[in-house]
């Protein structure tokens, strides 16, 4: 499995919309492609997709994101985009909103995809590590960094009260 993360598996097709963000997925952060699976070939309109799942996977080795593609147009409507169009939707956690691309409308590069799945990834899990540091340094993105003595279990997370006041801000940015 883990040879085929690093040697060509770059995205997981899905036939059912059941299967995006559901509660057994082994990765918290989502990017899913609407659209044909031909459109992610070298050449295919979608190919940056896939050379963001290739830089992904070599470049941020703490927190992965999970890449899925669906062709069912049906799928599309759940998620309130147009139907007849392709999208590059990033799905970070409840406390995010979702970020969608349009193949044709919006003007993508590699940069700009790298820089919305690092800090969508940062409003979603606000935590130190390659990300953050990335979105910082390399993205020139503000940040408030909050020293706090090791909290060390999931619990004392969730009840902190200093961590649940960064999650509600991270609400609205």
């Amino acid at each position: 499995m883990i040879v085929r993360e690093f040697t060509g598996d770059w995205y997981t097709e899905i036939q059912s919309c059941d299967r995006i963000h559901h509660e057994e997925r082994r990765y918290y952060d989502e990017v899913i492609y609407f659209g044909p699976k031909t459109d992610l070939a070298e050449g295919g309109e979608a190919e940056l997709f896939t050379q963001l799942s290739m830089v992904d996977r070599y470049n941020f080795n703490e927190q992965f994101a999970k890449f899925l593609v669906i062709e069912d147009p049906e799928c599309r409507r759940k998620f309130g985009l147009d139907e007849s169009k392709r999208h590059i939707m990033f799905l970070n956690g409840e406390y995010t909103r979702k970020e969608v691309m349009t193949i044709g409308e919006h003007d993508l590069s590699l940069q700009l995809l790298i820089f919305t799945l690092n800090t969508q990834m940062v409003k979603g899990s606000p935590r130190w590590g390659q990300r953050a540091f990335s979105s910082i340094f390399d993205f020139k993105q503000s940040a408030i960094i909050y020293y706090m003595d090791d909290v060390s279990t999931p619990e004392e997370i969730n009840n902190d009260w200093r961590v649940n006041l960064m999650v509600r801000a991270n609400e609205y940015i």
